[in-house]
């Protein structure tokens, strides 16, 4: 009698353990995935500050280059009388979108990047405008652009700084919508199925507003 009970005890300890394993794993599923959604998350947002730091050198960049270039012909082929003291007022005259790379793939590449501007021909009472145009000899600001690590591929969204309200998509360097002018930033896609179901953030924000 007492080998049985102690046979049945042993039977039900180990059905105990058995349950408790069970739950135990149930409860590690989430946590498991949690992590890995937070792990995901810090290299979207590692990306997309890699990708923004290398718009914003580029624009610094340009704007230093085009400054040159537009002071040197102020300096040696305008007038007479030359006006290098005019560089900084024609640089500021120049639109703020044509600074910007035309699409976040030409941060990859070194190349030559064309901006337009416009002398008058005189300073004080300018009757005509005359269009320049200021070469800027680029390098390539990234080897390559990041991954959106949700889509496990490059896919972003460009915005630009023409109108800030127009949006494409970048897909591997295929753009796909209506571009403006001038990438000054981009995010995350704003359509569930580019991202795979991945919308919302652990923290309650949305993806596209990061």
């Amino acid at each position: 009698m007492t080998g049985k009970w102690r046979q049945g005890l042993t039977l039900i300890e180990l059905l105990v353990v058995v349950t408790i394993l069970a739950i135990v794993s149930l409860s590690l599923v989430p946590t498991a995935e949690l992590i890995t959604v937070r792990l995901l998350e810090t290299q979207m947002q590692e990306n997309l500050k890699a990708i923004r730091r290398a718009i914003r050198t580029w624009r610094e960049d340009c704007e230093a280059a085009v400054e040159k270039e537009v002071h040197d012909y102020l300096t040696h082929s305008y007038g007479p009388p030359r006006r290098p003291e005019k560089t900084r007022e024609v640089v500021l005259a120049i639109p703020d979108h044509l600074f910007y790379p035309t699409d976040i793939g030409m941060l990859t590449r070194a190349g030559v990047f064309s901006v337009t501007y416009l002398l008058p021909d005189n300073f004080e009472s300018p009757t005509t405008w005359t269009s320049h145009t200021a070469l800027f000899n680029h390098r390539a600001y990234l080897s390559a652009i990041p991954v959106n690590p949700f889509v496990q591929g490059p896919v972003w969204v460009q915005y630009y700084a023409n109108n800030p309200a127009s949006a494409t998509l970048w897909e591997g360097g295929i753009i796909k919508g209506s571009p403006g002018i001038g990438v000054f930033d981009v995010g995350v896609p704003t359509s569930s199925a580019d991202m795979r179901g991945f919308v919302q953030a652990l923290d309650g924000t949305y993806y596209r507003d990061w």
